[in-house]
């Protein structure tokens, strides 16, 4: 992932091929798994990013799953060596392949109901 600091300019890498930031079960749909042109399993890495409503954490996870987060203030710290930037991703959830499992909803539903209670 890429950091920028949009008052000076500067970009950094973070979380370079981190345990959280790749995809080490293949993306599936409807049930099933995907495969790439060339017929081996797709893996997508960490591509869904989300800041939470009142910014102190940024969320993200490869597309098949395991969502992580980390405090936005270590975000902000451009001093912090890797390892110890590392240390504070803490696991958030198990989530699936954004592919899912078949839809329980009937076809006709067209409401969105949000994934996380905000109260």
């Amino acid at each position: 992932m890429i950091v920028l600091d949009l008052a000076s300019g500067q970009a950094r890498r973070v979380l370079d091929r981190h345990p959280s930031t790749v995809s080490d079960r293949p993306v599936s749909a409807e049930g099933k798994p995907m495969h790439g042109p060339d017929g081996k399993p797709l893996h997508i890495h960490a591509d869904q990013l989300e800041m939470s409503l009142d910014g102190r954490w940024f969320y993200y996870q490869p597309s098949s799953g395991r969502m992580s987060r980390i405090e936005t203030r270590y975000l902000d710290e451009p001093s912090l060596p890797g390892a110890e930037f590392a240390r504070h991703v803490e696991t958030f959830a198990d989530t699936p392949s954004t592919g899912g499992p078949p839809s329980t909803r009937p076809a006709t539903s067209t409401s969105a109901t949000p994934a996380v209670s905000r109260s």
